[in-house]
């Protein structure tokens, strides 16, 4: 009777929960229709009083409400992605993982199932990055959402960190790989940087549609490109103002497996 109870409020309180996410949806929609009423009907169709200024307006404002519409419903309605199966422990290694009590042994379970990933970040410690929630493997630049509740492949980026490639928590936690800490590990230089964000074709940068390289699972990386190609060796990287070393305490335990988000 009580776990029913129980059950019944978790049910309860999660449906809260989706209703109210949809509130600030709602009032973004309330002040856009709003605003199309004040300048299409109040403005261009009352206060302005020649055709052809009118036109003008009309078109212009259209124009960038169809972007905005356009690109508002992309953001709303398109599902976080997330990491595909081979990133997934198998029952097996599962069982093995969970029942294996020596931090140190489940260490190297996940070095060896890393193995044929394309994983090169790693914690603090130098462990190879686990969710202990979703029980996969992170891939990098990989973190768990609390509030969809499940891992998300390339967290999110900032629009004045595109330049940088760098995702909004690696501009505030710097990103370590099997070499250590790198704040500009996946920098490859500005023009680079924006082509891995729009990607290659400039004519779609502009549009709300998927235009990125790659499968969001791997990334080029400053070190792996400075060893094919000389000249990128020799490219100054965008400095950072802000201070992104952090201190790693030496001869912490290497044997931490990491359970952060």
């Amino acid at each position: 009777m009580r776990r029913g109870w129980k059950m019944a409020l978790s049910g309860g309180l999660r449906c809260c929960r989706r209703v109210l996410s949809w509130v600030p949806v709602l009032v973004i929609v309330l002040v856009v229709l709003w605003s199309y009423y004040a300048y299409v009907f109040e403005l261009c169709l009352v206060t302005v009083l020649s055709p052809a200024e009118k036109v003008i307006y009309l078109i212009f404002y259209h124009a960038i409400f169809v972007f905005f519409t356009w690109t508002y419903w992309k953001s709303i309605f398109t599902l976080p992605q997330q990491p595909n199966q081979k990133f997934h422990l198998s029952y097996t290694d599962k069982e093995r993982y969970e029942n294996e009590e020596r931090p140190e042994v489940q260490k190297q379970m996940l070095v060896d199932m890393a193995k044929k990933l394309p994983v090169y970040t790693r914690t603090g410690s130098g462990a190879v990055r686990f969710c202990d929630r979703c029980n996969l493997i992170k891939p990098d630049r990989c973190h768990h959402c609390s509030v969809c509740a499940i891992l998300v492949i390339l967290f999110g980026y900032h629009c004045w960190l595109v330049s940088r490639n760098k995702t909004t928590l690696e501009a505030f936690c710097t990103p370590v790989f099997t070499s250590g800490p790198e704040k500009n590990g996946f920098n490859l230089g500005f023009i680079k940087n924006i082509q891995q964000v729009f990607g290659d074709k400039k004519k779609f940068w502009l549009i709300p549609i998927g235009s990125s390289p790659g499968d969001g699972h791997s990334f080029p990386m400053r070190s792996m490109n400075e060893s094919q190609n000389p000249l990128l060796a020799n490219e100054e990287p965008w400095e950072d103002n802000e201070d992104d070393n952090q201190d790693y305490p030496e001869g912490s335990s290497s044997l931490a497996v990491e359970t952060e988000t």
